[in-house]
């Protein structure tokens, strides 16, 4: 990190001092979710959502950001990106600001989160695509990375997500994953007092400070569930990064420390693009 990036996570912190921290809940659903169902929650909660994300306080930006602004470092430059269920546009940000990628595809199903990105993301190398992530507007081998931040525990058809992916990325292009960490959701699950099984056709309504007063579904699946569906996609070398909670944090923001340090909130998940594939589930 630069000295410049430094002070500037510091005065954004010093910013949003004394917001509380809440930890979210769920409920266990017992209907059924389609691509209806996750399209009209999510649109309902694009403000608030908004705001999550924008806020410099939240644990994505103080958590999360870092983690993947790190991991991402050195490997878009001059290169095509695709955020893939890109929302409001905060992994699109990150890409931005912290490297220099030839174009960036942000592509998502739901209309209000891209109006929202279109309103807030002024730059010539990126374009919005109105797409579902199983059925994408681009050619074979024209990407060189796909980022996918909370999105992809989001993705009702995965398995012809994943598997398109290795479609639309060059041979050996790399995914890299940003999901709800499942020791999380098993905390999410515990205060919502019912049992999980962990697995593919698991969804479960939470509310947390990005959604308001509005539910909104994520499949619950285990770390070895999330490699197993990512082989079969025909990936390899899928890589697990659990995101820290820096220095700084620790200094400016003891709150969020002692929150955070010492249970995990997200996961990422990188792999490569080419392997043996369709490995049994």
């Amino acid at each position: 990190m630069t000295t410049a990036s430094t002070s500037e996570h510091e005065k954004n912190i010093n910013s949003h001092a004394g917001r509380e921290i809440s930890i979210g809940s769920a409920t266990l659903d017992v209907e059924g979710v389609n691509n209806d169902t996750v399209m009209d929650a999510y649109g309902s909660i694009v403000e608030n959502y908004f705001e999550h994300k924008t806020d410099q306080r939240s644990p994505s930006n103080l958590i999360d950001k870092p983690a993947l602004r790190d991991l991402l470092n050195g490997d878009m430059e001059g290169r095509v990106v695709l955020d893939a269920g890109g929302g409001t546009g905060w992994a699109t940000d990150i890409i931005l600001q912290e490297v220099n990628p030839k174009s960036v595809h942000l592509v998502d199903f739901s209309l209000p989160m891209m109006d929202k990105a279109r309103e807030t993301i002024q730059d010539d190398r990126v374009s919005f695509v109105l797409n579902s992530l199983d059925n994408i507007d681009l050619p074979d081998d024209s990407v060189h990375m796909i980022v996918a931040s909370y999105s992809m525990d989001c993705v009702v058809n995965l398995r012809e997500t994943l598997t398109e992916f290795t479609r639309v990325l060059i041979p050996e292009g790399r995914l890299v994953m940003l999901i709800k960490h499942p020791e999380r959701n098993r905390l999410y699950a515990d205060r919502g007092g019912f049992e999980l099984e962990e697995g593919y056709n698991t969804w479960v309504w939470e509310n947390w400070d990005g959604t308001g007063d509005q539910p909104v579904p994520r499949r619950y699946m285990s770390q070895t569930q999330w490699n197993q569906e990512i082989l079969h996609a025909g990936f390899s070398n899928p890589w697990p990064h659990d995101p820290k909670v820096t220095s700084i944090v620790r200094q400016l923001a003891p709150d969020i420390w002692n929150e955070y340090a010492f249970r995990k909130s997200s996961l990422i998940i990188s792999a490569v693009n080419g392997g043996s594939g369709n490995l049994p589930l």
